[in-house]
């Protein structure tokens, strides 16, 4: 009787408030967590798939890494450029294109980063693309 459980969860307005709790901070840690996961960044290549507004690229930029941000979404791309414009973020090149299908050369990154990106791909597509853009003993970090 597992939805019983579950009705009972939603139907308290003490469970309603600690679920509401998790869901904000849940996320926030596995992105925190994702972080740690790239290791040092400094000095790195790293790309971005699906920079969104802009806040992960200036924090990778401001870690020390060189940025290459990219989204489908022209909209996102200009909001990102504006972000680091203002900012004065140099270390980092803004462009708009498919996950599916990277413009870059054979072993270009130290490291790969999607966050929120591959269920509204083709994944399948997306990491082989990945590791063909990926230097020897490069990592790919994506949730």
């Amino acid at each position: 009787m597992t939805h019983q459980f579950w009705d009972s969860v939603f139907s308290s307005e003490r469970s309603l408030k600690a679920l509401e709790m998790i869901d904000a901070e849940i996320p926030q840690k596995s992105i925190q967590y994702s972080y740690s996961l790239l290791g040092e960044i400094k000095n790195k290549k790293l790309l971005e798939i699906g920079c969104g507004s802009g806040y992960q690229t200036i924090k990778f930029c401001l870690d020390g890494a060189h940025v290459t941000a990219i989204d489908i979404s022209k909209e996102s791309v200009e909001a990102t450029k504006a972000l680091c414009e203002k900012s004065n973020i140099q270390n980092v090149e803004v462009k708009q294109m498919a996950a599916e299908k990277l413009q870059f050369k054979d072993n270009t990154f130290d490291k790969i980063y999607i966050n929120k990106v591959l269920l509204h791909t083709d994944k399948n597509k997306v990491i082989q693309e990945c590791l063909r853009c990926l230097k020897k003993d490069g990592i790919i970090v994506f949730t």
